[in-house]
């Protein structure tokens, strides 16, 4: 009697728990609520330089994923600094970089590297990224990183695959994986300069999935000039609540550095603070 009791109670515990938990899916944003977006916000017609920026960006994003996986959330978090190069040339990888500065500054900047092809017809664009000198980022060692980021012809959904190995606190070289895609579309202000995106960014790791990101993004362009940047993602599931920031502008009176900014990673909660997507003027 005592074992079927207990029997009872355990399954009495999981019943309220899942109710708990059991709610519906969450709702499609309102965006979306009456089927496709318009072409006319669909269509941002981002050019070269700013798909190279971009691309960038989400492979940083990528490797930082990667390096806080291996090392955990507190262990990878700080405040690193970038800056990109950027010319959006076919086939010109030394002048589309971006170099990151690890908080501790002890060793030499985290490179990638991308390699532009020919915009196809009908189809869109592909940038294919990879890792270029010093393999320390954080606290960690990541090498091999490679991406490959492809557009559509209305620079309205991006996708990305992305590889590395990083050897983390057992000493040991272990191999991730990660996939990417977000929507991008226009501000309905016709008077605006603004190009939003959404989307998931998933981690593997030997190929079995281990990890989700909610990933959102916020440019201010002007003239095809990615004048400042925000995006986040934020972990939803995975071990810990872990947030990564990447803030961006483009420095005055500069005539090879496309954007410099901060890469941040915090172990907040989506919801224990708000990003500011009120985009800072460069300075």
């Amino acid at each position: 009697m005592i074992s079927k009791f207990k029997m009872i109670c355990v399954i009495s515990i999981l019943g309220i728990t899942n109710n708990v938990w059991a709610k519906v899916p969450p709702s499609i944003p309102d965006l979306y609520s009456k089927g496709p977006v318009s072409v006319l916000l669909s269509d941002t017609k981002l050019s070269a330089i700013e798909k190279t920026i971009y691309a960038l960006y989400e492979a940083t994003m990528s490797a930082s994923k990667e390096l806080i996986h291996a090392t955990s959330c507190a262990a990878a978090a700080g405040k690193y600094t970038f800056n990109v190069t950027a010319n959006g040339a076919i086939a010109d990888p030394k002048n589309n970089e971006i170099k990151v500065v690890s908080p501790e500054k002890t060793n030499e900047p985290f490179i990638l590297r991308a390699n532009i092809d020919a915009r196809t017809e009908l189809r869109g664009q592909q940038i294919s990224i990879e890792q270029f000198g010093p393999k320390s980022l954080g606290n960690a060692e990541i090498s091999k990183f490679e991406s490959t980021v492809l557009f559509n012809i209305e620079s309205s959904i991006m996708t990305a695959e992305n590889s590395a190995e990083v050897r983390g606190i057992n000493g040991v070289n272990d191999r991730f994986q990660s996939q990417i895609i977000k929507d991008f579309y226009l501000d309905a202000d016709a008077n605006a300069n603004f190009v939003y995106s959404w989307g998931l960014h998933s981690l593997s790791k030997l190929d079995f999935p281990i990890e989700i990101y909610w990933a959102r993004s916020k440019l201010n362009r002007i003239d095809n000039v990615v004048e400042s940047a925000i995006l986040v993602d934020d972990r939803i599931i995975g071990a810990s609540p872990c947030r990564i920031l990447i803030e961006s502008a483009r420095p005055k009176d500069e005539k090879t550095v496309s954007q410099v900014g901060t890469l941040i990673i915090s172990t907040e909660a989506p919801n224990q603070s708000h990003p500011d997507f009120n985009l800072k003027p460069n300075s």
